[in-house]
């Protein structure tokens, strides 16, 4: 559900800064580019329904728009030469091709486009989605850049666990060590103080799925 209300979050942005972006700053082209770059790769749950939801919304063929898709594949692959090699591939594919707008979603992309933007899509704006940790900060001297970031109550989840189990004495919090999952676990960390007195919160190690489930499978 979370996922879905971020869809339609980023949908309304468009639908209302789309039109009046390109009516400001430059005339109507036709057809219009959109890029929609994803952090993580296809079959992914979350990034099959980005896409879907973009499709769904844009409807590229009722309103002449052409939707270019790129999963940059950063769950699996995500060193700085990496990265280096995607900014090297999307200047030669899109170097020659106007570009209306530029979706991106999760953390990947979105530090991607902070740092690329300019040199890349110089003047096309963006619109975000799925980030966490977000900081307004983070864009302020960005121009066109806007989107809904992922929030979420650590505290309060824990609150209702604790409630159904109240004899509860640990907690093992599971996340994973990648840039949104750093991120998150800063979150989580800040929001769960208050129940340090409560529980002993275990964080789970940068270790393989096996090691997890021996780790798991130790607890009391």
């Amino acid at each position: 559900m979370k996922k879905q209300i971020i869809c339609c979050a980023i949908f309304l942005l468009l639908v209302f800064w789309l039109p009046s972006y390109a009516q400001a700053e430059q005339p109507v082209s036709s057809p219009r580019h959109i890029l929609l770059l994803n952090s993580y790769h296809q079959t992914m749950t979350w990034v099959d329904n980005i896409v879907q939801a973009v499709e769904d919304g844009l409807d590229p063929a009722e309103n002449d728009w052409v939707l270019h898709v790129e999963n940059m594949d950063t769950k699996r692959h995500h060193s700085q030469p990496y990265l280096d090699s995607l900014y090297q591939a999307y200047k030669i594919k899109y170097d020659n091709l106007p570009l209306d707008m530029i979706l991106a979603s999760d953390n990947y992309a979105f530090d991607f486009l902070r740092q690329y933007r300019d040199e890349l899509f110089s003047g096309v704006p963006v619109v975000f989605c799925g980030v966490n940790a977000f900081r307004d900060k983070q864009i302020a001297d960005l121009e066109d850049f806007t989107g809904v970031a992922e929030v979420f109550d650590a505290a309060v989840t824990l609150d209702v666990a604790l409630k159904n189990h109240p004899n509860t004495r640990q907690v093992f919090i599971v996340n994973d060590y990648l840039k949104t999952g750093k991120a998150w676990r800063r979150t989580i960390q800040k929001q769960l103080k208050p129940f340090e007195s409560r529980v002993q919160l275990i964080y789970s190690d940068n270790v393989s799925i096996d090691e997890l489930e021996h780790q798991i499978a130790l607890l009391e």
